[in-house]
């Protein structure tokens, strides 16, 4: 026989135990039979042919070995015989004592049986003889019981014992994976209210209870719910005309809320009780937000010799390393530990710093990542839903007395202990319960009062509509909030009755306009700086809380006490200078961050913090929230009508 017919036979074996015996024939070559744990011999036959395998896919397949072990070699001169005759018997009967070997192995040995074939090469009657096994006594999910040993057990927390790399990140599953069991909210839907009293008169206090209740009707034991709540002669949401007054609430920690509203008007009063957050939500903003750093981010521009560069920034406290960061600002005057840093530019240097504009998109990826699962306390039924289990409305009667309350309402001082009620609107008058207020319509009036005078406002844009409608008042040409450079800082020198007014824009400023920090004085620096020597000319008014809900509480308490710390020392330069600091109040939400990174609870708290930290200053506190939330729907920027009222509050504190 020729060469080329020659063929070459190769018995191999993998680990576990099955053999086959392959052909090589022109270095092609092919399995002809394997002998498997069941003792069946199966040729490797598709359509009628032998498959043919390279060399790499047959020990793949076979023994998913490198390396498989070889049991035998033999060669022979014919391709189409296995072997030569001088080898005939013994190799037949090695091939039969193998089978028998293989056979009798299989079934008396309990292993289980693996198919070496792809799954689709191998046949349905092949794989069920191959998985057929002796019928053994298993346990049946049918037939089997069971019993509670014990009546009383400790709940286990339930643990996954699977790496975080294992789970499946499907929506379904995260979704059942993050969930975690429902926590007691007040429910605005079963909470109720009640009057107290059933007849009243103008000047009478109007008496509520409300009872917060859970979704399922269940009283609440614990207090934190924020409400909002008001009484108007208009029907509706938010009416803007007829009487409006805000009651002011209080909190007993049991469920219990008492609510009292002083009645300025006769008539009929409708009733408005609104859940504005209920107590998991205030929880989460004092536990989870306030303490929290880095929740308001800017971007800054860096512009450098060959190029202008774009960095994030940030204000934080107690940074220890800055060798990433560049510290653009840092007055501990005026902000103590807390500072405003920026990421380092990649090739202009931090003295190359020009402008600052804050980062929405940053702000609101932040505030999510802190929420997580929470989010649904700040929207749906959790956000400003009203109370409808209680009485609509009720009656006011005329009052016996003629008196009003613009007669019996006190000179406005500072320190004086607030009322529970600040007054109540008549259409687009505010009547103030807390001081004796006038109207300030008089040009020459309001010329008289400021003359020789210079008034300092330093704060936002709240403190800045002030600057604009004083400017209205003076008879001078005005703009109720100010346009382009001018909105952050504002100077006019009105010479026929030597009146000067400033206003300035404290810092970080939340905008997405461009700011330069030299525009952005701090208020600590103004006040350090007012010379002296004509004390009785200067009149202040700060604002410093609208763009600071973003910042941790520790570090607006800081910035807070300074701020103080530099008006107690402008007080011993000048202790007769009268100086007003405007409270907060409520404003609009257009998004459900919003609700969080500006929210009303932080707001009020913001409040709170600064007329706590400057009573028993000489400081008169202007507390508008009432004022604000009675007017009509909130907004940050109030009506000219509420506007106006305000500055006649300050006109009257003055000039007094």
């Amino acid at each position: 026989m020729c060469k080329r017919c020659t063929c070459t036979y190769m018995w191999i074996a993998n680990t576990a135990g099955n053999i086959a015996l392959l052909k090589f024939h022109m270095h092609e070559p092919k399995i002809l039979i394997i002998l498997n744990l069941s003792g069946s011999i199966e040729d490797f036959i598709l359509h009628g042919s032998v498959v043919t395998l390279s060399i790499a896919t047959t020990v793949a397949e076979f023994g998913r070995e490198k390396k498989p072990k070889v049991v035998m070699m033999v060669h022979g001169s014919p391709c189409e015989r296995p072997w030569p005759n001088r080898f005939f018997w013994p190799m037949s009967l090695l091939v039969i004592f193998a089978i028998g070997t293989v056979v009798l192995y299989s079934t008396t040995s309990p292993i289980k049986q693996v198919s070496l074939l792809p799954q689709p090469a191998v046949s349905k009657d092949l794989f069920r003889a191959q998985t057929e096994t002796p019928i053994r006594t298993v346990t049946s999910a049918l037939t089997s019981t069971y019993r509670l040993v014990e009546q009383k057990l400790r709940p286990i927390k339930q643990v996954s014992i699977l790496p975080q790399s294992a789970v499946s990140t499907s929506t379904d599953l995260f979704r059942a994976q993050t969930k975690t069991p429902m926590k007691t909210v007040t429910s605005a839907l079963t909470s109720t209210y009640r009057l107290v009293e059933q007849t009243l008169r103008v000047s009478n206090t109007a008496h509520f209870v409300i009872q917060a209740k859970d979704s399922s009707g269940r009283n609440m034991t614990s207090g934190g719910d924020f409400w909002f709540t008001f009484l108007t002669s208009v029907e509706g949401d938010h009416p803007t005309t007829g009487g409006r007054t805000a009651g002011s609430v209080v909190d007993h920690n049991n469920g219990t809320y008492s609510v009292s509203f002083y009645v300025g008007w006769s008539g009929i009063a409708y009733v408005h009780m609104t859940l504005a957050a209920p107590s998991e939500a205030t929880k989460w903003l004092r536990d989870k937000y306030w303490p929290v750093e880095k929740r308001v981010f800017w971007k800054a521009d860096f512009w450098g010799k060959h190029s202008i560069e774009t960095a994030a920034c940030f204000v934080q406290r107690n940074v220890t390393s800055t060798s990433h960061l560049c510290t653009i600002d840092h007055n501990p005057k005026a902000m103590g530990l807390t500072a405003l840093y920026c990421e380092k530019p990649h090739v202009a240097k931090c003295e190359d710093f020009k402008t600052i504009a804050v980062d929405p998109e940053m702000v609101n990826t932040r505030t999510l990542e802190l929420l997580q699962g929470d989010i649904t306390l700040f929207k749906g039924e959790n956000y400003l839903q009203p109370l409808t289990r209680g009485p609509k409305s009720f009656t006011i009667a005329q009052s016996q007395s003629n008196r009003t309350t613009d007669t019996r309402a006190p000179v406005c001082k500072p320190d004086e202990e607030p009322l529970a009620n600040d007054g109540f609107w008549l259409d687009a008058e505010w009547h103030h319960l807390q001081c004796k207020v006038h109207r300030w319509e008089d040009v020459k009036a309001v010329r008289a009062c400021l003359r020789h005078k210079h008034v300092f406002f330093h704060g936002d844009s709240n403190i800045r509509s002030w600057y604009c409608v004083l400017t209205r008042k003076l008879g001078y040409p005005w703009q109720h909030l100010g346009t382009g450079n001018g909105k952050m800082t504002m100077h006019n020198y009105y010479p026929d009755n030597q009146i000067e007014t400033s206003f300035y824009f404290h810092p970080r400023v939340i905008t997405t306009a461009k700011i330069n920090l030299d525009a952005t004085p701090y208020e600590v620096d103004i006040l350090d700086n007012i010379p002296t020597d004509e004390c009785n000319r200067y009149i202040i008014a700060l604002c410093p809380w609208g763009h600071f809900t973003q910042w941790t509480r520790e570090s607006f308490t800081e910035r807070t006490n300074l701020l103080k710390d530099a008006v107690l020392r402008f007080r011993e330069r000048c202790p007769g200078v009268p100086i007003v600091l405007k409270g907060t109040h409520t404003r609009e939400h257009e998004s459900t961050l919003k609700t969080v990174y500006g929210s009303d609870y932080t707001l009020w708290h913001w409040g709170r913090t600064l007329r706590d930290t400057f009573r028993g200053t000489g400081v008169f506190f202007y507390d508008v929230w009432q004022m604000s939330l009675a007017y009509g729907k909130p907004d940050i920027h109030m009506p000219l009508e509420v506007i106006n009222e305000e500055v006649n509050w300050f006109l009257s504190y003055v000039c007094r």
